[in-house]
């Protein structure tokens, strides 16, 4: 993998027209003096058997360039190898690599991926992405419901009213059984708008019924629904 990533570091500096040494005084500058010139050629070379996260990051910010593209060939090649003989289609790695999805078997052994909407089986990504997805519907309908109720009332205006309150209801569900679940892991808590406090309780009167069931026989469910 170390000798993939030097090529593809090759390949980036290159076409940015940087020299090695232009890129190890970049790296030096991110705060990182440790990637000399030296290094970034062994590297390049594929004589250099490793790299630590720490110095893709600091490689890729030098480049102008996710560090992704170079963990994975997105640029050059739709298949990775993501685990030794293990391959996957290259869009699909990049996605299991940033947590979007879960990675599997099928029967006959070969390596997919899949979305999962079980929140109890979501990774801490895929809760602050759905957290994200909660809050951005709840505020877009909020606001479509402020311009509705300053609209001429007709079938058409109470009807779309209706929906945007639908959304509201599905979207506080939704950031309910999330956040209580980032409570649950331990996770830190993003900031809500005053009105959205509620949804933090949990004797929240909107909380679905088979939340309950979720949460009754997990260790330390009492603490966290005291929370």
């Amino acid at each position: 993998m170390a000798a993939d990533i030097g090529k593809r570091i090759a390949r980036l500096r290159e076409e940015r027209k940087m020299s090695a040494q232009q890129l190890a005084g970049r790296c030096a500058e991110l705060g990182m003096p440790s990637i000399t010139r030296i290094v970034i050629t062994r590297l390049e070379n594929g004589r250099r058997e490793t790299l630590t996260t720490a110095e893709a990051q600091v490689i890729g910010a030098a480049l102008g360039a996710p560090p992704i593209e170079l963990i994975f060939p997105v640029a050059t090649d739709l298949q990775s190898e993501i685990l030794p003989g293990g391959w996957l289609g290259t869009l699909d790695a990049v996605r299991w690599y940033a947590g979007d999805d879960a990675l599997m078997r099928d029967a006959e052994g070969n390596w997919l991926t899949a979305r999962s909407w079980d929140l109890r089986d979501m990774t801490g990504v895929g809760l602050l992405s759905r957290h994200e997805a909660s809050l951005a519907l709840w505020r877009r309908e909020r606001d479509r419901t402020a311009r509705l109720l300053e609209a001429e009332p007709d079938d058409y205006t109470r009807a779309d009213s209706d929906l945007a309150q639908r959304n509201i209801t599905a979207a506080m569900e939704s950031l309910h059984f999330v956040r209580g679940e980032m409570r649950y892991r331990g996770m830190p808590l993003p900031d809500l708008e005053p009105e959205l406090d509620e949804v933090d309780s949990p004797h929240w009167p909107g909380r679905p019924p088979e939340y309950d069931a979720i949460y009754r026989d997990r260790p330390g469910a009492g603490a966290q629904n005291e929370g």
